[in-house]
């Protein structure tokens, strides 16, 4: 389907956490990560809990300036999908996954996805939350907290 909306996009069929280091850097992550609690072999940079759809973003904060993500409606730090209006939310599981990672999910431009709640996912109906994230910030941070720790490097060789 990616395919056919962004037919000039560079695809990558890969395993998201095991992804490799010649990659390069890309404009934007798009995703629609599986949910929830996957067994996995790969590692996050930052996140350690259990929920695949920040592992990923937290991934995605490495190799992209913006992302934009699908994920469960109780991942997301507003309510919108399914709801009369917008309403910020702070479940704990998110405030976890930015206190790790320094990352600030945000709300999409108005798209409610419970259009798509009766669609069955293998036996599944989850209502989700489509959330844009701009890695910049974040990116620059570490950048700056690298740089004291390498210089710490030099002066002691």
């Amino acid at each position: 389907m990616g395919r056919k909306v962004l037919p000039t996009a560079t695809w990558i069929l890969a395993n998201v956490l095991e992804l490799p280091a010649t990659l390069g850097k890309f404009d934007c992550a798009i995703a629609n990560p599986p949910f929830g609690r996957i067994k996995s072999t790969g590692a996050t940079p930052r996140y350690t809990g259990a929920e695949f759809e920040y592992s990923v973003i937290d991934v995605a904060s490495d190799i992209a300036r913006f992302g934009v993500f699908l994920v469960p409606h109780a991942s997301a730090p507003f309510s919108y999908s399914g709801q009369r209006s917008f309403q910020e939310t702070a479940p704990s599981k998110y405030l976890r996954f930015r206190e790790l990672t320094g990352i600030e999910l945000e709300a999409n431009c108005g798209l409610d996805t419970s259009h798509a709640l009766g669609d069955w996912w293998h036996g599944v109906s989850v209502m989700t939350e489509i959330v844009v994230a701009d890695f910049a910030e974040v990116q620059q941070k570490r950048a700056e907290e690298a740089m004291p720790r390498q210089a710490a490097l030099f002066a002691a060789a």
